[in-house]
């Protein structure tokens, strides 16, 4: 264990608070008070699970060699979230990287001693970051995908209503006007 990381394990509990706090700044000031002031998962469940979420992905990044399928598995809540919110890529893992900033903050007096090890630092961070962005985009295309489907079926049950969709059994459902379907041969015989 680096001189780093032992320092670090002592102010965990800081640093997270810190960590969790940059999360919140980025949510919009009547949503970010809501999320910090209630630790009850049933009252908050979206502050609470980013807030565990933040102190589970400080612990794994901060070992020697992460498990980054862990990391995978920890950041997912919190991309998701971002996702549903609507963030841009780039506001839903900024959070990550402003870790930098409240160590270089954290070790301002002691920024010397700790120089090397905090560049490695820095490198799991932006592999952190890395995931994360993959996470966003992942949820993301889940966001549309259903979005989509929704349409699609939306679209086709209001077809169906007004009599313009039509099943053809070689090709599918297909929207053809009724008397395209009627005067076009594609009446079943």
């Amino acid at each position: 264990m680096t001189n780093l990381e032992k320092h670090m394990e002592s102010i965990h509990s800081k640093i997270a608070l810190k960590w969790f706090d940059a999360v919140l700044a980025s949510y919009p000031n009547d949503k970010n008070k809501f999320l910090a002031r209630k630790n009850d998962l049933f009252m908050n469940p979206v502050g609470v699970n980013i807030r565990e979420s933040i102190k589970l992905l400080l612990k794994e990044i901060l070992k020697t060699s992460p498990d980054y399928d862990k990391v995978q598995e920890l950041i997912d809540p919190i991309m998701r979230i971002g996702a549903v919110q609507e963030f841009g890529p780039g506001k839903a893992v900024a959070f990550l990287f402003s870790l930098k900033e409240i160590l270089r903050q954290e070790f301002k007096d002691d920024l010397s001693n700790f120089y090397s090890e905090l560049d490695e630092f820095s490198k799991k961070i932006d592999m952190t970051a890395l995931i994360g962005f993959q996470v966003y985009m992942k949820s993301r295309e889940k966001i549309f995908e259903l979005k989509a489907r929704h349409v699609k079926e939306r679209t086709l049950n209001i077809l169906k209503a007004k009599n313009i969709l039509a099943e053809v059994e070689e090709v599918g459902t297909e929207i053809i006007p009724h008397e395209v379907f009627k005067k076009g041969g594609f009446e079943q015989q």
